[in-house]
């Protein structure tokens, strides 16, 4: 379906999973019916229910006004403004791994895939945290937390795409290496929390944020069950999707030269041989387009699945409770009748003259209206600086002929994207 598209189904797909129906629902003003106007008919699905042994009732798996309240909690922690004090923390995270690049032989050539694993699950934890507990670049002994999370991560992608709802229940090898992992991962979140509700000068982390964060009603904070939740819903969340969005972006950079010089030339204009600071971000104006025409063509989350709690009617389709509605950024941000020549590689669609006029949900890489993703400006500014300080110092050359392989679950991920790497004459 996702390379066939429009030509073969058009802009609703509908099918049968057993006595279940599934609709994909791609025009911009579907969107916009579902995520804005009318969101409360629209719940999770249950299938979300198997991450909770990794992700409790954080953000992502909770519903109704349990998530309401937390959102609420949450959201002044991740405003821009708030935000701007963890930059100096990305750039440090990003210095170290380029130094470790800096020690390779010119024209090396690496899967960036592994590469920016580590490197944004490095940059969320140090930002989370103040800590390099995961952080295997500079911190020997965070190899064991690095592969617990990546392996708990795998098996809690295999049990979403399960067709089978007792997974997770069976005595098999996959589950108990899942509980041992989980309990080195909840044991060492749980330490860090109960260090820094003792420590007297706390630094103005995320975790501070939220420590610091009080329910409306109550005048309370969160417990340590609520904040591990919401540290492993941040943890999970916030470095795969931006993992695979950036393997996207290399790829198409490493074999788009013109738009690669257009992106170094802003990026050594803004920068002058800098670090990037907070104030520099909305000036690379350029990165963001690059980012956003990455995201546009390959959404690391390529759907939403949403179950209809009441019938409802959308463009003139009925739909009935218990249906499966789904949105598709990936099918959504192809539509032809809104992006010109969908399947090309442009940035400049993104600069304020393309872009005025645009349905709005016609782009909605980190979903749509109250159920937006919290981590939106954290992602993006974390990307614009990875970005800025790799093309600072060097050239990419994406090696292969083809496209990197699809690889479609939960997220759309590139299977590998080998780059070969050159130093620039003048690295910064």
């Amino acid at each position: 379906m996702l390379s066939q598209g429009f030509a073969e189904y058009g802009e609703v797909i509908s099918y049968r999973m057993g006595p279940i129906r599934v609709t994909y629902f791609t025009h911009p003003d579907h969107v916009k019916h579902i995520l804005v106007e009318r969101p409360t008919i629209y719940g999770r699905s249950k299938l979300l229910r198997r991450a909770e042994p990794i992700l409790g009732k954080g953000l992502i798996t909770n519903d109704g006004e349990s998530w309401r309240r937390q959102r609420r909690l949450a959201q002044p922690a991740f405003h821009r403004e708030r935000l701007a004090v963890l930059v100096d923390q990305m750039v440090q995270v990003m210095g170290a791994h380029l130094r470790n690049w800096d020690a390779l032989p010119d024209g090396t050539v690496l899967d960036i895939m592994p590469e920016m694993t580590r490197l944004t699950l490095s940059i969320t934890t140090r930002t989370l945290f103040s800590s390099d507990a995961f952080n295997g670049t500079v911190n020997p002994g965070a190899a064991e937390l690095e592969d617990a999370m990546y392996s708990a991560t795998h098996e809690n992608s295999a049990r979403l795409l399960s067709a089978n709802p007792l997974r997770m229940f069976l005595p098999t090898k996959a589950n108990r290496e899942f509980d041992k992992n989980m309990a080195m991962l909840n044991r060492a979140v749980l330490g860090l929390i109960e260090a820094r509700r003792k420590q007297a000068q706390p630094p103005q982390d995320l975790l501070q944020m939220l420590l610091e964060a009080r329910y409306e009603d109550t005048g309370g904070g969160m417990s340590d069950a609520q904040l591990r939740d919401e540290l492993m819903t941040l943890i999970v969340a916030g470095h795969e999707t931006t993992t695979f969005a950036l393997g996207w972006t290399w790829f198409l950079l490493g074999s788009h030269p013109e738009v690669w010089e257009k992106l170094q030339a802003e990026v050594d204009s803004v920068l002058e041989g800098r670090v990037p600071t907070a104030q520099d971000l909305p000036k690379l104006r350029y990165t963001a387009m690059v980012i956003d025409e990455s995201m546009r063509l390959y959404p690391p989350v390529w759907s939403f699945p949403r179950e209809a709690m009441s019938d409802d009617v959308i463009g003139g389709y009925l739909v009935s409770k218990g249906d499966i509605i789904t949105l598709s950024p990936y099918l959504t941000h192809r539509h032809p009748a809104v992006w010109e020549e969908p399947e090309k590689f442009n940035p400049e669609r993104f600069s304020p003259e393309r872009s005025a006029g645009r349905p709005r949900l016609a782009f909605f890489p980190f979903g749509g209206g109250m159920r937006m993703c919290i981590g939106t400006n954290f992602a993006s500014m974390e990307m614009q600086i990875i970005l800025a300080m790799i093309v600072q110092r060097y050239r990419v050359q994406y090696t292969e002929q083809k496209p990197p392989p699809f690889v479609v679950g939960v997220n759309l991920r590139p299977d590998t994207v080998p780059l070969k790497l050159y130093r620039r004459a003048a690295a910064a």
